[in-house]
């Protein structure tokens, strides 16, 4: 897996310090499919077309950011000759009534993910797949004596700007409702105080795979201190900042979350290598095809070939970017493909258990048949849920 990139946080506040509780995050969380990563709401003054021009860019220029998990994208010659034309990219434009007085026109632009892919993956950009983990945040606020948790739809600038710009970065973070039970649930100094089996307890109803956990106080000189630490599994990232407004202090923990995230989930841009799979519980035609549709549908496979297939069990060529360690985990983020354990690691690799020595002679035969050099993995095919 590789690294949370830590040592380039950039957001864009006065002070930040970043401490690396844990390194790796863990593989058995889920994630879910975000399902707006190519779809941009951009504040417009008037419905002209020198005015949707502009908006095109900004808009093309934030789903590059969400989809390669990149915040700098100034050095890269074709994005910038993409933006000077961002009509090529997107497929639809509609206006909307704007959500508060200061912005009262947007419009949505739709952009073709397979243009927007070529584009970044055809000039070495990384790419993120849609299937990412959601995050729960639970911030609780000190200004000016009185302590609240931020809840969903409380008005709250540092609220609205954390939703926001973890939208800008790709991310599904939520806010929780605050209601009478969640109040009773979590108390206030549960969260200040970071009680992590009250918070993950708190975050179950909301499905979030992931916890961000702030503390954020004004100060008396006006400034906002911020104590963040974001969660995955049992695994922590912590990071402190201060800034001079609560909407500073909300981007930087989302783009910190979003560098964490695309650090271990984003596939650099590297050459194509073969990866032999042996896939089991693919036990009919339904779940063959399922299972063939799956790999076809992820960013980061290039290519399948079939080998073989017998009984419950089919034999594949992967053509990936993604070295193994990474491929494994972000098979795992969705639980479709999970690994199985090597021979040696295995319970069942036993020399009285006959039927699994009889697998093992079995693979081991068919792996030297299909490519004795390739490296070769085994799964297990989950179908998904009705």
């Amino acid at each position: 897996m590789r690294g949370a990139r830590t040592d380039v946080l950039r957001p864009a506040v006065s002070t930040l310090a970043v401490v690396v509780l844990a390194v790796g995050l863990a593989a058995e969380s889920r994630g879910a499919v975000v399902e707006w990563l190519y779809e941009v709401d951009v504040p417009v003054a008037n419905q002209g077309a020198d005015e949707r021009t502009e908006a095109a860019r900004v808009g093309l220029a934030t789903v590059l950011t969400r989809i390669t998990g990149e915040d700098d994208l100034t050095g890269f010659d074709a994005v910038a000759e993409a933006l000077r034309t961002p009509e090529r990219y997107f497929i639809g434009y509609e206006y909307r009534t704007g959500t508060t007085p200061e912005v009262p026109l947007l419009v949505r632009l739709s952009f073709a993910p397979d243009a927007v892919r070529g584009l970044a993956s055809g000039n070495g950009l990384p790419l993120w797949s849609s299937n990412r983990p959601t995050v729960i945040a639970w911030v609780a606020v000190d200004a000016g004596g009185e302590r609240r948790v931020l809840g969903a739809g409380d008005g709250h600038s540092l609220g609205a700007a954390l939703i926001a710009h973890a939208r800008d970065r790709g991310i599904e973070l939520t806010l929780p409702e605050m209601d009478p039970e969640d109040v009773l649930e979590l108390p206030t100094d549960d969260v200040w105080n970071r009680d992590w089996d009250a918070l993950r307890t708190a975050s179950a109803p909301y499905g979030g795979d992931t916890v961000l956990a702030g503390r954020v106080t004004r100060s008396s000189t006006g400034r906002w201190i911020a104590d963040w630490v974001y969660q995955y599994a049992t695994d922590q990232v912590a990071f402190a900042l201060e800034t001079g407004t609560p909407e500073a202090a909300a981007v930087g923990a989302a783009d910190a979350v979003a560098q964490v995230l695309a650090g271990a989930y984003a596939v650099a841009a590297a050459p194509n290598e073969d990866l032999a799979l042996q896939v089991d519980g693919v036990d009919g035609v339904e779940a063959y095809a399922a299972m063939l549709a799956y790999l076809g549908h992820l960013d980061y496979v290039d290519g399948v070939q079939v080998d073989q297939v017998r009984r419950d069990a089919v034999w594949l060529h992967v053509r990936t970017r993604t070295p193994w360690p990474q491929l494994e985990e972000l098979f795992a983020l969705d639980g479709r493909l999970v690994p199985e354990p090597s021979y040696e690691s295995d319970p069942r690799y036993e020399a009285s258990d006959p039927s699994y020595r009889r697998y093992e002679r079995y693979e081991e035969s068919d792996r030297l048949a299909v490519d004795p050099l390739s490296r070769h993995e085994r799964l297990t095919w989950h179908a998904p849920a009705p």
